[in-house]
């Protein structure tokens, strides 16, 4: 994992929204107690608490950005607060891979207690925290995470892609004077899209002088072009990742330079995220996918077919589906969030005739949905009610059509049928979706711009690709191949 060189870190999780950065309150990293360099203080005193300082923002995110750019900034808040404490390492003991590192102790010990707690929230943290793990350490804690997986502790949603998005372009804003410069890596989880941009000082020594991360590289790329069209002195150049990657590796190796206090904080806080996204291949591939859970090894005996319908649709919007005929609503959930595209990030709940099933929450009353059988609440033949997003209130009616057989080679979830594009997260309801299909079927509106350049970004894409936008689309083999990692 990287270390960084000693200096004060931020103490904010940085959340990135419409490509502003916005910093919500959390708890900080407890103090580590106080001790000479060569003592190293009691794990009770510091394990519990730190690994809720991990857990607090990382159960809570929904897609792979958000635990990544948590776990990050916690990681330098821990270095700083063993400096603080007097048990930071020399650099010289750093680079000589010291067994004895205070900071390698301790993050491994937050693996262990993470694995401890057999809990949701701390196969989140094991997930996430592989990321950052040297390769040997990273092998032992994809083996402790697919342990509580497969006892039947509830993966993320993202578990199996966090720490591999695939690279899609990187460029290089300069000047004649090569004074500085700026790169900008631009990643994607599936069609959610995300930039790092680096700052380079070469006049202070060739360091990281600042980093800063948007969900909005299309923001970010007319900004950067905007500004060297206006610079006679400006370059601007693309760079294949290759490129891209060897030149920030030699700047990661000297001495980083921020000059002003939230330069600082930031370089501190996105230093093991940078680390982790130079540790991607060279060709610009995904990384090596985690090995298998073994939850998935065993092929169902039978499967339930399922036809859900988006209400309200029109066209109607909806997805046959095959699952394993003992699944519970929990992975129903996740399946259904795959087959429509949802984000993940809103309440959802199932309704039944006589209960409401959920995640338990105490000012909603809701019954748990953990372990509880689809066809326990709804046997074939009969319906249940999914809703996601209790503001948009996306209601979906679900039909347990019949039982099939599994068939030998096949992996469920699937979807074998299905009719139109389902609509972007927080568009309003299905109304709301309505109006912005009228908007973009008609270029001479008043809101075609802003809404294309929305909805581009909700999908990461970019908005000349809605041009030939259809709402009629749909391929079944589209959704099957999203849900393979929940297959079994």
């Amino acid at each position: 994992m990287v270390r960084r060189r000693k200096q004060a870190s931020g103490g904010q999780q940085l959340r990135v929204v419409g490509g502003v950065e916005a910093t919500p309150e959390r708890d900080p990293v407890p103090d580590v107690p106080p001790a000479p360099a060569e003592e190293f203080p009691e794990p009770d005193e510091v394990l519990g608490p730190l690994f809720e300082a991990f857990a607090v923002g990382i159960a809570r995110a929904r897609w792979p950005l958000e635990a990544e750019l948590h776990a990050s900034e916690v990681l330098a808040d821990l270095e700083t607060a063993l400096e603080d404490a007097g048990l930071e390492l020399a650099d010289d003991a750093v680079e000589a891979g010291d067994p004895l590192d205070p900071f390698d102790l301790l993050f491994a010990q937050i693996v262990h207690y993470a694995q401890s707690q057999r809990s949701p929230a701390a196969l989140a943290v094991l997930r996430t925290l592989a990321v950052y793990a040297d390769d040997e350490f990273r092998g032992e804690i994809v083996s402790a995470a697919d342990q509580l997986a497969a006892s039947g502790v509830k993966d993320p949603v993202w578990a199996s892609t966090i720490g591999r998005p695939a690279v899609e372009r990187c460029w290089r804003y300069g000047d004649i004077f090569g004074s500085q410069e700026s790169y900008h890596l631009v990643f994607a989880y599936g069609r959610r899209r995300h930039a790092l941009a680096v700052l380079v000082d070469h006049e202070l020594g060739g360091g990281v002088k600042d980093t800063w991360v948007t969900d909005d590289p299309d923001q970010l790329w007319r900004s950067v072009r905007r500004d060297a069209e206006n610079n006679p002195a400006g370059l601007l150049e693309e760079l294949p990742w290759s490129v891209a990657r060897e030149s920030l590796l030699e700047a990661v190796g000297h001495e980083p330079c921020p000059v002003d206090l939230d330069q600082v904080e930031d370089v501190a806080r996105h230093a093991h995220f940078l680390a982790a996204r130079l540790s991607l291949p060279a060709d610009g591939g995904e990384g090596e996918p985690q090995p298998p859970t073994s939850r998935r090894s065993k092929r169902p005996r039978e499967v339930l077919q399922l036809k859900v319908t988006l209400s309200g649709s029109k066209p109607p919007i909806w997805r046959r589906l095959e699952v394993p005929a003992d699944i519970t609503l929990d992975r129903l959930h996740d399946v259904l969030q795959v087959a429509f595209g949802w984000s993940g990030g809103h309440l959802h709940a199932f309704e039944t005739a006589d209960r409401t099933y959920g995640t338990p929450e105490p000012e909603l009353r809701h019954a748990s949905e953990r372990g509880v059988r689809l066809t326990r609440v709804a046997p074939v033949g009969e319906k249940l009610r999914y809703i996601y997003d209790f503001g948009d209130n996306w209601q979906h009616v679900i039909l347990v059509e019949k039982t099939v057989p599994s068939r030998e080679g096949v992996t469920y979830p699937r979807c074998t049928g299905g009719r139109r594009t389902a609509p972007p997260d927080d568009c309003g309801g299905i109304w709301g979706y309505q109006d912005l299909l009228d908007v973009l079927a008609d270029p001479t509106h008043d809101e075609y711009e802003s809404s294309v350049e929305w909805l581009a970004s909700m999908w990461g894409m970019q908005p000349g690709d809605l041009a030939t936008f259809d709402p009629s689309y749909f391929k079944a083999q589209d959704v099957t191949d999203s849900l393979a990692h929940l297959a079994r």
